[in-house]
């Protein structure tokens, strides 16, 4: 359906400014595609910040031995009881 893409555009610009439909449908259309380009270059921004985070804090994880955790390192030099 042709119509789908302007469809989920108007969908995602009701649900992030959570403005009513009617709001959407007197807006001139050029001034729509505008705050639609806007918005998903806020949400592209985001989102690289999100990704930035995520590394830095993997990182951190793995050069505080955290992640290298295994119990079964601790246990190698006791013995087992015998029954």
């Amino acid at each position: 359906m042709p119509l789908t893409s302007l469809l989920d555009n108007e969908f995602e610009f009701m649900f992030q400014t959570k403005c009513q439909p009617s709001e959407i449908m007197d807006m001139p259309y050029w001034k729509f595609e505008l705050f639609i380009e806007r918005l998903n270059k806020k949400n592209d921004e985001e989102h690289a910040r999100q990704r930035k985070q995520q590394e830095e804090y993997k990182k951190q994880q793995q050069n505080s031995g955290v992640g290298n955790y295994n119990p079964g390192n601790f246990l190698k030099g006791m013995k087992r009881p015998k029954f």
